[in-house]
């Protein structure tokens, strides 16, 4: 971010062109049209201070009118300041060498990267869009990057923020933010879904973690008419209950280990363990991270294992329901990126290799995947996308399988959510 002499220049730099406002009307009608084509933040802070009659539209005494020019210019440039994620102090110095007022529009959008020229075309909107407005219920990395991805598509974006996270750049760079207190708040759905209606937000992003995979936010979500920006909450539950996830790949003919369903008791653990072959692992039903996971290798150390399993994964989601699967011996894990529409349309972004774990939690995610052949690599694609549409999901998902060294693949299972790595997938398809 730019320094406080460089902002102090900029605002020199303002108050240059603001200045002549009081010479003809014609003149700043044309000064407010480039500014609504060249620079859209200038714009917007201009139309933001005549909004809440700070300045006023004059037609005798010029286009804009307030006492104090140089106070207008300042409000502008902090307005900017907080807004633009992508200042450049080489640009900034090329604007206060050259405030002329022909090039110092262009190169103050450029200098803040705020030019409308600078979106990819794949992530252009018709005029009609979607959303105006979409509130941001998390923080950090993420909150950051659904704003970057808002603003190049024209979208408004709604900040909540916890009194931990008031420094935070996504407070500064969102058009709106609001703080929701405690940091226990961002599991606060009531108070989340009334700042999104009281701001008249079309749609609530919920990020990684938190409330995204909450099953019951989304329903909240749809009851008020906001859209959840992810799956509906019938396939967040199914998905997420790792017995039924597995029961809809069967379904859908993609392979799966061979287990179990929900296990009623340790004794028919035992049994179903008996028949399969050990090593077997147990799971938690309504599982992930590694927790409620045991590798077993004997019927005598299932004992054990089964009830420090049921412990941990009540401790973890407050269920201790297990099932049971065949160990894969010196498995890959692999994970497909997908993306679905809300009209059945589903494509895969390729694999990320995330073998390389400790207690069953990733350390290093790589792509793509020394472990595929092309064959292979569109074979288990081609996998996950039939898994997806068999369960209708919509949105940013990741599907996650596990390879053996015969290099047969099984689902494992799905996340129903933007994933933390999915700047890896971003790096390899420049999406």
């Amino acid at each position: 971010m730019a320094g406080k002499t460089f902002q102090q220049k900029i605002e020199s730099a303002l108050n240059r062109i603001l200045r002549p406002i009081d010479i003809t009307y014609g003149k700043i009608k044309k000064i407010k049209e480039k500014t609504k084509e060249k620079a859209p933040y200038i714009y917007d802070e201009i139309g933001s201070l005549i909004k809440d009659q700070l300045v006023t539209m004059d037609r005798t005494r010029g286009l804009l009118h307030h006492p104090d020019i140089d106070r207008i210019s300042s409000t502008i440039t902090e307005g900017i300041m907080r807004k633009a994620p992508n200042v450049n102090p080489e640009e900034l110095k090329k604007i206060i060498e050259n405030t002329s007022s022909s090039s110092f529009l262009d190169m103050l959008t450029r200098g803040l990267g705020c030019t409308i020229g600078g979106s990819k075309d794949y992530t252009r909107l018709s005029k009609e869009k979607i959303f105006r407005k979409v509130l941001i219920a998390n923080r950090g990395e993420i909150a950051l990057r659904i704003m970057r991805a808002c603003r190049e598509l024209g979208i408004k974006t709604v900040h909540v923020y916890s009194n931990e996270d008031k420094d935070g750049l996504a407070v500064r760079f969102a058009d709106r933010a609001y703080n929701i207190g405690d940091a226990s708040n961002y599991l606060n759905m009531d108070k989340i879904i009334k700042i999104a209606i009281k701001t008249k937000s079309d749609a609530i992003h919920p990020g990684y973690g938190f409330l995204a995979e909450n099953p019951e936010f989304a329903r909240l979500c749809r009851k008020n008419k906001i859209k959840f920006i992810g799956p509906n909450e019938k396939t967040i539950r199914s998905l997420g209950n790792k017995v039924q996830a597995r029961a809809s790949m069967s379904q859908a003919n993609v392979p799966i280990v061979a287990g179990s369903k929900k296990l009623a008791s340790k004794e028919e653990a035992i049994k179903i363990a008996d028949s399969i072959g050990y090593p077997i692992i147990l799971k938690a039903v309504a599982g992930g991270g590694g927790k409620g996971m045991r590798v077993v290798e004997t019927p005598k150390a299932l004992e054990k294992a089964f009830d420090t399993a049921k412990a941990e994964a009540k401790k973890a989601f407050g269920d201790d329901s297990l099932y049971l699967e065949k160990y894969v011996s010196e498995p890959k894990h692999i994970e497909f990126q997908i993306l679905a529409d809300q009209y059945g349309n589903v494509i895969h972004m390729y694999e990320r290799d995330c073998s390389i774990q400790r207690r069953h939690q990733k350390l290093i995610e790589e792509a793509p995947s020394r472990a595929l052949t092309p064959q292979l690599r569109e074979k288990m694609g081609n996998a996950a996308v039939q898994a997806v549409k068999a369960v209708g999901y919509e949105g940013a998902g990741t599907v996650e399988f596990l390879l053996d060294k015969d290099n047969n693949f099984y689902f494992m299972e799905m996340n129903t959510r933007i994933q933390v790595e999915h700047g890896v997938t971003e790096m390899i398809t420049g999406v």
